[in-house]
């Protein structure tokens, strides 16, 4: 067995874990929202529909250029090793694979689009303060035109 032992992650201590979380996870997570946000409104901006696509494609670049950094800047040992390290074993219970389901099947979707769709009328305001959305201007829009 001449292959290395594989990484653990057993012995972190919680305090550890935490700062990990704060130090890593939690400003991703700000980052991303942010990008979010202002890519959605760079892009709403657009003038025309090709230059919404290029728009697109410039927020799709900047969201994914921490994959090229982490290329670039990790050694082939450090991705190894993360690519072989042992799986974290979890042990679930019916209700919290149920709780699992629920909220990325269904509470996510719809947050996604009640973000969105709050996103688009602050925008709208922004650029139009007398803009106002009806549900007639909403569903006029989602419905589509009868052939005669």
């Amino acid at each position: 067995s001449d292959a290395p032992a594989p990484w653990k992650l057993d012995g972190i201590s919680c305090r550890y874990r935490m700062w990990c979380m704060l130090t890593v996870g939690l400003p991703s997570l700000v980052l991303n929202v942010a990008l979010a946000y202002l890519g959605g409104i760079y892009i709403m901006r657009s003038d025309s529909d090709t230059d919404m696509v290029m728009d697109t494609l410039a927020v799709v670049f900047v969201a994914e250029i921490e994959d090229f950094l982490y290329m670039a800047f990790t050694s082939d040992a450090m991705r190894y090793n993360l690519d072989n390290m042992e799986p974290v074993d979890l042990a679930l219970t019916n209700r919290q694979r149920s709780f699992g389901w629920f909220f990325s099947g269904i509470v996510t979707p719809i947050l996604t689009v009640v973000v969105t769709a709050l996103v688009v009328r602050h925008v709208r305001h922004i650029d139009c303060p007398d803009f106002d959305w009806s549900w007639q201007a909403i569903t006029g829009a989602v419905t589509l035109p009868t052939q005669a």
